[in-house]
């Protein structure tokens, strides 16, 4: 295989990677309420122009996903897939840059999503071009994706299309990590809110002694949970567990005592643990209030998903990081959640892999770096054509 001229097609095409980055960013794609729409139009036209063939899927009007196809119907099959929904911009006055009048400059590209996730989409676009040319030579089939909702749970993306509409590749590479190109994430915490109640009895705010106040009771358990450590196995790749009050609830008049507060805590749990075994740490803390009565409540979760270090598709893109960008990836675990853990959840082996900074994800001037999307296709590409030969 020639890379060589591949990699010179896309030095020469950085021009056009520029604007559709930019293109896309402009599509106000704030999610909720989303209107992906607007930004797969852009992605549509982009595979009807290089004769990609490609279908459209959407659990809703406007809440739609693209998927592009190289080789469709071979075997094994390989997802690589971003995401066109973005975050809000907050405070447009906190922007130096218009958040979706995206600015190029010092090589990067400002604006809304630039880097979460349409710099890598369009990147991915990119790529599917210059595969599309070499697509006789693939041994598998590639599914280029542009999908919906990634920023609130993926009910009408990612969960829509492996549960739902029969997505179901063999692999799948989300450049969703932030990663810069360095490291491969090949496992995740789970995720769970766990409600907290505190009980505790009326009375008038005169003669608080005649009552139980269930804000006291649970301030104190609070202050008893923060230096818990929860029960865990140490895991090689992935931290600790961590646990956050977020939300807090509690009282119904200024001159009532409190008979009923609540929290809700985020637990990002390991591997070997579970919400119950969580739940049964509180109720040790929750026992160490004096008066303290207590109910548990687990309100959604995600389970902790990892894939082998040594599977063909991390072998390949740490094979070809190296031969062709001189770069070593390392092999990370993350707190927060890709869509990963939908594939693997079907029992596909999916890892996050791609070009810019988690440091500037969500945040005002939100950027990515040109040169990692123009290296992201430098290492996908190759890696793609070995995983045909391997598998």
């Amino acid at each position: 295989m020639d890379f060589e001229k591949i990699f010179n097609s896309i030095d020469n095409s950085e021009n056009e990677l520029i604007e559709l980055t930019c293109e896309l960013i402009r599509k106000k794609t704030i999610n909720p309420p989303g209107d992906e729409y607007l930004a797969a139009e852009i992605v549509k036209n982009f595979f009807e122009r290089n004769g990609i063939e490609f279908e459209i899927f959407e659990k809703e009007k406007g809440r739609t996903n693209i998927l592009g196809y190289i080789n469709r119907g071979k075997k094994p099959s390989v997802l690589l897939a971003g995401h066109l929904d973005v975050v809000p911009e907050g405070d447009p006055d906190s922007w130096k840059y218009p958040p979706f009048d995206p600015v190029v400059k010092d090589g990067m590209i400002y604006g809304r999503g630039s880097m979460d996730n349409k710099g890598q989409t369009a990147a991915l676009l990119m790529a599917a071009k210059e595969l599309k040319k070499i697509e006789g030579e693939i041994g598998i089939e590639i599914i280029i994706g542009a999908v919906a909702d990634e920023e609130l749970g993926s009910t009408y993306g990612m969960v829509y299309l492996v549960n739902e509409a029969g997505v179901l590749p063999d692999f799948a590479i989300i450049p969703d990590i932030g990663g810069g190109n360095r490291a491969i994430d090949i496992a995740e915490k789970g995720l769970v809110n766990i409600k907290v109640i505190s009980y505790g009895k009326k009375a008038h705010s005169s003669l608080p002694k005649l009552g139980l106040n269930a804000i006291d009771r649970l301030a104190e358990f609070i202050k008893k949970l923060e230096p818990i450590i929860l029960t865990h196995q140490p895991h090689p790749i992935l931290s600790p567990p961590t646990k956050s009050v977020n939300i807090i609830h509690g009282g119904a008049a200024h001159n009532i005592v409190p008979d009923k507060a609540e929290i809700i805590v985020n637990v990002r749990y390991l591997p070997g643990m579970t919400p119950e075994s969580i739940i049964e740490d509180f109720k040790k803390v929750a026992a160490k209030v004096k008066k303290g009565k207590f109910e548990f409540k687990v309100m959604d979760y995600l389970v902790p998903t990892e894939v082998s270090p040594e599977n063909n598709l991390v072998n390949a893109l740490k094979y070809n990081a190296k031969k062709y960008m001189d770069i070593d990836l390392k092999l990370i675990g993350l707190g927060g959640a890709t869509v990963c853990k939908q594939l693997i959840e079907k029992g596909i082996t999916a890892v996050g892999f791609g070009p810019g900074s988690d440091a500037v994800a969500h945040m005002s001037d939100e950027y990515v770096k040109i040169k990692e999307l123009i290296e992201f296709q430098k290492i996908i590409i190759p890696t793609l054509v070995d995983l045909g030969r391997d598998v």
